[in-house]
């Protein structure tokens, strides 16, 4: 199994694999890598992305950087998977984009065309296929929708992701695709687009039928 590590804050990033691409450390490691990268943490059920209840009852708002807390945790549950909160406690604002499901790429694709391509970022995949893509926070006031299109959701205040190397109950591992890159400024045209209430380029109040 091979998986690496998620940036931390846009500055910075980490590895967590070696030479070969063999995963050298665990989960408890990695969450203390976080912890020490400035993020806050909470585990998540073995193999799954809901928070462990006993440990993180208020789900993402369990997190914490206290490194004697998250050395309990995952010294009492070794295999738990690492949630990290989105928005202004990470300074990340997420695309989740769902590819593996038949027909839904198609809607991240047709946006780049209609308002421009995303510049490279980090990007993480997930076990199912599909993929995170991180952009910097672009501010403590702004309000986003929950998601853009079919497959293509938005992670920011109030929300979270599973991080590398978390598995799926199958022992497939979240993993970085290309960890050189920086978390990068989402372009205005896509901020102005993920703002609540604004029109949906793919469905334009023209084309949708009366009483939608």
């Amino acid at each position: 199994m091979s998986s690496t590590g998620l940036v931390s804050r846009p500055a910075f990033g980490i590895t967590i694999h070696g030479g070969n691409g063999q995963l050298t450390t665990t989960l408890k490691e990695a969450a203390l890598e976080y912890q020490s990268r400035g993020l806050s943490v909470f585990p998540c059920k073995p193999g799954l992305k809901a928070p462990m209840g006993n440990f993180a009852p208020h789900g993402r708002n369990s997190a914490t950087r206290s490194r004697s807390l998250i050395e309990k945790w995952w010294t009492e549950e070794p295999s738990a998977n690492i949630g990290i909160p989105t928005g202004p406690e990470s300074g990340w604002l997420v695309l989740d984009m769902d590819w593996y499901r038949e027909g839904t790429g198609i809607a991240a694709l047709q946006l780049q065309k209609l308002i421009g391509f995303l510049p490279p970022t980090r990007r993480a995949s997930t076990p199912q296929g599909g993929e995170h893509w991180l952009f910097q926070w672009p501010g403590e006031d702004f309000v986003h929708k929950a998601r853009l299109a079919e497959g293509l959701d938005v992670k920011g205040a109030g929300g979270y992701i599973v991080a590398p190397p978390s598995m799926n109950e199958h022992g497939v591992p979240y993993q970085v695709i290309w960890p050189e890159d920086e978390v990068a400024e989402l372009p205005e045209a896509w901020l102005a687009l993920l703002v609540r209430g604004s029109d949906d380029p793919l469905n334009p109040p023209a084309q949708r039928k009366l009483g939608e």
